[in-house]
Parts: structure tokens; sequence; C-alpha cells
């Protein structure tokens, strides 16, 4: 039950779709820390994923906003 739960704390929500992915496959293009695009939503939006060596062309992220932790901002203190 453990594993179940931690492959569960694993998954985000593609910000584009919705789905539910995993991150950890390397699959997913990271838009930020906690953002990411799923494999089909990178690839329709024009990314090109080279096996071994990552993200060749890197999808169109036009209208996807990162969480601002990964924009650089920091948060009040």
């Amino acid at each position: 039950m453990d594993h179940d739960r931690q492959s569960l704390d694993d998954e985000v929500e593609c910000a584009h779709c919705g789905e539910l992915v995993s991150p950890r496959f390397g699959t997913c293009y990271a838009l930020g820390d906690h953002a990411f695009l799923c494999f089909e939503c990178s690839v329709q939006r024009g990314g090109r994923l080279h096996a071994g060596l990552g993200w060749m062309v890197r999808p169109d992220t036009t209208g996807l906003a990162a969480p601002a932790s990964s924009r650089g901002e920091s948060s009040p203190a």
C-alpha cells in the first residue's frame, strides 16, 4: 500500500490537458520545478524527444504559466 501511495504522490497534472502523469520517467517536459507537460501535449506543441538525449526541440509553451516558485519569484517572508 505504501508503494501505491508513493506512486500517486509522484503524479502531477499536465499543465495543458490535465492528465495525471509521472515526471520521473523523463518523458514529460518540465515548465519549472512543479509544472509539466505530458509527452503527448509536448509533441503536439512541436517538441521532439530523443531517447537518451532528452528534449532536442522544446515544445511551444505559449499560454502556459509555470507556478511562481518555478519562475524565480520569491514568496513573501
